[in-house]
């Protein structure tokens, strides 16, 4: 059975198999470029837990470390995986290009669906003097991947260790699949829908925020597809596919975590599945969710301004949601405008449909849920997409819609801040330190202070070194009876070997008071730092039972 009827003719393949790898290349090497540009990766993630937890992984150091990279330490350790690999075999900036090349890959699956999208956009020609050059619905689309590449969000993670620009992939390729079935139904729509559903279920088995899209895509298919009863098959099918994908690439860690914890999505989660470690809450990270339902509403406005309000590591300024918005709304008044008069104006196509909807649905939940910017990336990169497609409704003439829309990229990109922040000039080493030669080292517990980030050193110590934080970002959420409280106390009172802190000068007053509650003290006079760009200020101390 269609999803939907179709009785349009299919366009005919003006650009085939050999243009699409030439712009999937030169996509990959723009971003390359771009990664190397910015610089080396150190972020709070990566210094947190993108390489600790990979190395934990691999080298099984769930029963020698406790809570080291804090709440993040429970993340699945998959795509660090790739990361680590990448940071053993190849220098720094080699990583940076390598890395960026795969983020490339959105922006040539964002020129595949507006490829689709815009397939009937009617080709014109622009004449200068004797210049003639000629827009098709090919060109259109390398123009508005090209606008997602350099978009702010795009530029400050392309090449770092984030996942985020790495999870949008599957994503993209989901949207892709489904936006070719809605633009012409085919004998094999069943499979690319379950294929569709797998590829987005293996973005969520990785990184779990991939759930704004993946409800979104879900409301939005409801809402396109007419039938009822092909409503019911697509959400199956759909559904199913999703499901296989979180198990192909999550659910080996949820078993973990379900025989450790009792939580198959520890720590979050709680309030349901409520392991004995934590407390019967959900939590989340709300300090950028909106304060009222019109903060709420004028979110888009304030991505106009130096915004650092929902994305604390740099403010950052875009104007293509304010267009997206404004143009939302017009299009919403035209539409009412022309049923109360009775104007019969062709509908939009069901791709279409599904890219608009799709954005709207996808931005409430992560505005409801997150609010947090780096996660609206995918958004980011379709904005100029969905402004595409409503100019070309408002407007009769393809010319006068793609010169609006031409304007718009360029006051956008020209207007934007692009926020360089949390990266290094290129060095010989992706992480750059010398440990201090402290005595017993190999027999040593090292306890991790203050909520900055420090476990990134972790892989640089003897395998036999352990690792413990007595207070992070997770201790407030540790039940009373927490099985991580019970193994810290017993560690600090029983270990036989030495004991060190590594934390910061500004934070060792509050770490002495701490450490008095497991009788253990600081000795100030015994004192090493470790030099190194990341952290440049982490100190050792000598600690000792008192």
């Amino acid at each position: 059975m269609m999803i939907i009827p179709n009785t349009r003719t299919s366009p005919s393949k003006p650009n085939g198999f050999q243009s699409s790898v030439i712009v999937l290349l030169a996509f990959m090497l723009m971003a390359a470029a771009i990664s190397v540009f910015m610089g080396q990766d150190n972020s709070w993630d990566l210094r947190n837990y993108h390489l600790y937890n990979a190395y934990a992984f691999i080298t099984d150091r769930s029963q020698l470390d406790i809570l080291p990279a804090q709440l993040q330490s429970f993340f699945n350790p998959l795509p660090d995986i790739l990361l680590l690999n990448l940071i053993g075999n190849y220098k720094p900036i080699i990583v940076g290009m390598l890395l960026g090349m795969i983020h490339g890959i959105n922006s040539f699956l964002i020129f595949k669906i507006a490829q689709v999208v815009l397939f009937k956009l009617q080709p014109f020609q622009l004449s200068f003097r004797n210049i003639s050059l000629q827009i098709t619905p090919f060109k259109v689309s390398i123009f508005l991947g090209i606008a997602a590449l350099v978009a702010p969000m795009s530029i400050m993670l392309m090449g770092t260790s984030y996942h985020d620009n790495l999870v949008s992939i599957p994503l993209f390729i989901s949207i892709l699949l489904i936006v070719m079935i809605l633009q012409s139904p085919h004998e094999n729509q069943s499979l690319l829908l379950i294929l569709a559903g797998i590829s987005a279920g293996i973005s969520f088995g990785l990184k779990m925020t991939s759930a704004i899209y993946i409800i979104a895509v879900g409301l939005t298919l409801f809402i396109v597809v007419r039938e009822w009863s092909t409503k019911i098959k697509t959400g199956f099918q759909f559904t199913g596919g999703v499901l296989v994908g979180i198990m192909t690439s999550g659910g080996f860690w949820y078993v973990k975590m379900w025989k450790s914890y009792k939580n198959p999505f520890f720590p979050w989660f709680n309030n349901i599945f409520h392991s004995p470690e934590l407390l019967d809450i959900n939590i989340r990270d709300a300090r950028y969710l909106p304060t009222s339902f019109l903060d709420g509403l004028l979110y888009p406005i304030y991505f106009m301004y130096n915004s650092s309000f929902n994305y604390h590591q740099g403010g950052f300024r875009d104007m293509r949601f304010a267009v997206l918005y404004l143009l939302i709304a017009i299009f919403c008044i035209v539409v009412v405008r022309n049923k109360f008069l009775g104007k019969q104006k062709k509908p939009l196509t069901p791709e279409s449909q599904f890219i608009i909807l799709l954005s709207c649905f996808a931005y409430v939940i992560w505005l409801i849920q997150f609010s947090i910017y780096r996660y609206i990336f995918l958004l980011e990169g379709l904005a100029f997409l969905s402004i595409a497609i409503i100019l070309i409704h408002l407007f009769q003439s393809s010319k006068t819609s793609m010169g609006i829309l031409s304007l718009l990229v360029l006051i956008s990109l020209s207007s934007a801040s692009y926020p360089k922040h949390q990266r290094l000039d290129w060095r010989d080493h992706y992480i750059n330190g010398q440990i201090p030669d402290l005595e017993g080292l190999d027999s040593a517990v090292i306890i991790l202070g203050g909520k900055r980030p420090s476990a990134f050193f972790i892989p640089g110590f003897p395998v036999t070194t352990r690792f413990v934080r007595l207070s992070s970002n997770m201790h407030g959420y540790l039940s009373p009876d927490s099985k991580f409280k019970k193994d810290s106390y017993a560690l600090t009172q029983n270990h036989p070997g030495p004991f060190y802190l590594l934390s910061w000068e500004k934070f060792l007053y509050t770490e002495q008071n701490f450490l008095h509650y497991f009788n253990m003290e600081v000795d100030t006079t015994q004192r090493w730092h470790l030099q190194n760009p990341h952290e440049p200020e982490l100190t050792f101390w000598k600690v000792n039972r008192e």
